[in-house]
Order: structure tokens, then C-alpha cells, then sequence
């Protein structure tokens, strides 16, 4: 055992000794976008591995591994490089320069993976590991469109009413259930995306894009469907997807971003500029009551004043205000929160676009005070309800009294 500690320390100094002066000093990939392979360019890529060594102490062997299987070895005593595996036909075995570099020929999806560059000399070795990424995106182009759910629906009927039909067994249209929809047409929209066969894997997200981030900030699953091809690539895709216009945010769209793990590769794609569609989105106006109104009981006429898909109230005229007359149902009480009740109780709200703010209206178009519609009453029936309570209180008493008379009488 004593004899085996002086040729252990030899060992242990040449190849991983402090002595040796190797180091790799870069391993990347040059050609293309410099990051990744891209299939389908006629980009020139080179997987390069630069290294320094002493003096003393030249290179002999510079090896490369592709997940840890030898896929490549220069020997730089006899200028002889060998090619294994899988870089077979797709390196060049005899480049001009930096033989100790990979020159692909030919992009593979098998090229993928994860490579070592080993630089030995006589005294040791050094080492350095890059994950190499393979994209392939079919020149095939994205698809999406987004479209208005009243014209798909009336683009259907027009297509179906080119065809008559005569059944004499069909039941009459008196005997046909009625169709029910919850859906408002107009502020509808209808979403479909497809992507062209992309490798590897990516990452598809869906939802709302913001113009100010120049990303899809919030996540809309959609239906998204990831399909495999036998070649390892893959395909996204989702059809008719129903969007309620009141839930995206104002100056936002609905796209898609495509991203590939671990590369710089991104697409954010979005249907073309539709001027209806993107009125709908981003049409403006004074804030909604709806909610306000239902919540507290109150009627709201808004007069010749238009409710777009946010709910947001629009004047025909945009340079006058939007006017709205609130009010309690009839036979209904006003109750502020102060507790105090008003009866017969109705009040007129004002608010131009540019200011979306609800004012008190003022005759001749003078903007009145603001108003917090929190602050506005609820209505109550109390009318119904005390005459109710009064009733009772009447009916009991004219029972008691009736009690009291009863009783003596019965007793004889």
C-alpha cells in the first residue's frame, strides 16, 4: 500500500494538479443568430471552443462529448480528426481552421443536446459543457384571426340559406323549441390560432396583449391543444374561442407569444388590424352604473345615450354630456347611508367622455359637483312594509280585545 502513494501523487499532479496553466476560455455557437441553430437558413454555424495553455505544456487531444459519448477527437500531434456517432456527415471532418472546433454541415434536429469540449495535454485536462438548442419552425405561417360573434353568425346563416331544402316529415318551426342565448353578439368575439409545425416544444401563451410591454401580460387558456408530429415537432392550436369584450382591458389584443426554451426565439402574434373589432375594444365612455344600479335597487334611464360592451356610457353627441336620471321604483323609499328616508326620491347625473367623471347635471351644459356613486341611496320598500307591520299591530289587538270579552262569557 506504501508503494502505491508515490504513483497515486503523480497521477493526481497531471491530471488535475494546481500545476497545469489550461483553460478554456470560450465555448459558444457562431453563425446565425448566434444562440441557436436554425434550421431551414443558410446560416454557416460553428460550435467553437477556444483555449490557452502554457509554454511547457501543449495540447494533445481536444474531444468533444455529446452527452457523454465521444462524438469527435482531434489529435493535434498528426493534424488526424475522427468523426463517431450521430456528427457523422454533419460536421466537416477537415475544416480550414480550428479543427478543434465543430463545423456543421448539415442541421438535425439530432444535433440537439448537450456537448463537452475536453482540451488535454500531457499534464491534465480541462473541460466546459454548452447545451446546444435546434429550432425548426415551418415556413408555414401562423394563423389567428379574431372576429365579431353577430358577423360569424349572420356569415353562417347567409351560407346555409344558399341551399333549400324540402323535408316533408320536419316538424313545422311552431314545433321547434325556441333557441335561448345568453351571449350578446355584438360584444362577442370569436378567437381561433394555429401554429405551424415548430421543434423543439415551445412555450405557447395566450391571452391579453399589452401594447406597453410588448408582451401578453394576462393568461387566457382558450382551449389550447399542443399536438406531436412523429418528428418530434409540435403544433398549437385552438378553434372558436369565445371572448366577452368586457373582460379585456382597454388598449390590449388578444395574441399569442411563442417562446422556445432556453433560446432567445420569441413571436407574439395577434390577427390583423380590425377597425370594428379594436373600436370595441378600446370605445371609451363614462363609467358604468349597471352593477351600481342593480346592486342598490335603483332605476336608471339613460335616455338617447348609448351603453357600449364595457357597459360605459356613450353620448350620441360627443362633445355634450351623457346624461342619466336615477331613481327609486315606485312606491319605494330612498335610504342614505345617514339613515335619513326620502320618498318619490330621483336625481340627474351629468359626464362628458374626456372627464369620465359622474357630476350632478346643471341645465346648460355646466359641469355641477362631483358625485360619488357609492354615496347614492338605496331603495327600499318601506311604504308596503310599514303599512304592513301597521295592519298586524291593528288585527292583533282587535284579537285581544276580543279574547277579553270571549272569556268572561265562556266561563258561564
Amino acid at each position: 500500500m506504501a508503494s502505491l502513494l508515490p504513483l497515486l501523487f503523480i497521477l493526481t499532479s497531471v491530471y488535475f494538479g494546481p500545476g497545469t496553466s489550461l483553460e478554456i476560455q470560450n465555448l459558444k455557437l457562431i453563425g446565425g443568430k448566434g444562440e441557436y441553430i436554425e434550421m431551414g437558413t443558410a446560416a454557416q454555424y460553428t460550435l467553437s471552443c477556444t483555449y490557452r495553455s502554457g509554454y511547457d505544456e501543449p495540447v494533445a487531444f481536444v474531444t468533444w462529448y455529446l452527452y457523454g459519448r465521444k462524438v469527435y477527437e482531434w489529435t493535434t500531434a498528426t493534424d488526424d480528426i475522427s468523426v463517431f456517432g450521430v456528427l457523422l456527415s454533419r460536421v466537416d471532418p477537415s475544416p480550414d481552421k480550428e479543427p478543434g472546433s465543430l463545423h456543421f454541415t448539415k442541421p438535425d434536429y439530432l444535433l440537439a443536446g448537450n456537448y463537452t469540449c475536453q482540451v488535454s495535454s500531457s499534464q491534465g485536462s480541462v473541460q466546459k459543457t454548452y447545451f446546444l438548442h435546434v429550432v425548426d419552425v415551418s415556413p408555414i405561417p401562423f394563423e389567428t384571426s379574431v372576429q365579431i360573434l353577430k358577423d360569424v353568425e349572420e356569415a353562417a346563416a347567409a351560407e346555409e340559406n344558399k341551399y333549400i331544402t324540402y323535408d316533408v316529415d320536419s316538424p313545422t318551426s311552431t314545433d321547434m323549441p325556441p333557441e335561448i342565448s345568453f351571449e350578446d353578439s355584438q360584444c362577442t368575439l370569436v378567437w381561433s390560432f394555429k401554429s405551424p409545425a415548430i421543434f423543439p416544444k415551445p412555450n405557447v401563451t395566450c391571452g391579453y396583449y399589452s401594447f406597453n410591454h410588448d408582451e401578453v401580460v394576462e393568461y387566457l387558456p382558450a382551449g389550447l391543444t399542443m399536438h406531436k408530429f412523429m418528428n418530434g415537432s409540435w403544433q398549437a392550436y385552438f378553434q372558436g374561442t369565445k371572448v366577452q369584450v368586457m373582460n379585456i382591458p382597454v388598449d390590449h389584443r388578444l395574441g399569442c407569444s411563442i417562446k422556445i426554451p432556453g433560446t432567445s426565439y420569441r413571436e407574439v402574434i395577434m390577427s390583423e388590424d380590425d377597425f370594428s373589432v379594436d373600436h370595441l375594444i378600446d370605445s371609451g365612455g363614462c363609467p358604468s352604473l349597471e352593477l351600481l344600479t342593480m346592486q342598490k335597487g335603483l332605476l336608471m334611464d339613460h335616455g338617447s345615450a348609448t351603453v357600449n360592451c364595457r357597459g360605459n356610457i356613450l353620448s350620441d353627441n360627443r362633445e355634450a354630456p351623457a346624461i342619466v336620471k336615477l331613481s327609486c321604483p315606485y312606491n319605494h323609499n330612498a335610504i342614505f347611508k345617514d339613515g335619513t328616508m326620502e320618498s318619490n326620491w330621483w336625481t340627474k347625473l351629468s359626464c362628458y367622455e374626456y372627464d369620465q367623471l359622474w357630476r350632478s347635471y346643471q341645465e346648460g351644459g355646466a359641469e355641477g359637483e362631483l358625485i360619488d356613486v357609492e354615496e347614492l341611496p338605496e331603495c327600499d320598500r318601506s311604504i308596503g312594509a310599514s303599512n304592513s307591520i301597521q295592519s298586524s299591530k291593528v288585527l292583533l289587538a282587535s284579537l285581544t280585545l276580543l279574547l277579553f270579552v270571549a272569556c268572561p262569557l265562556l266561563n258561564h
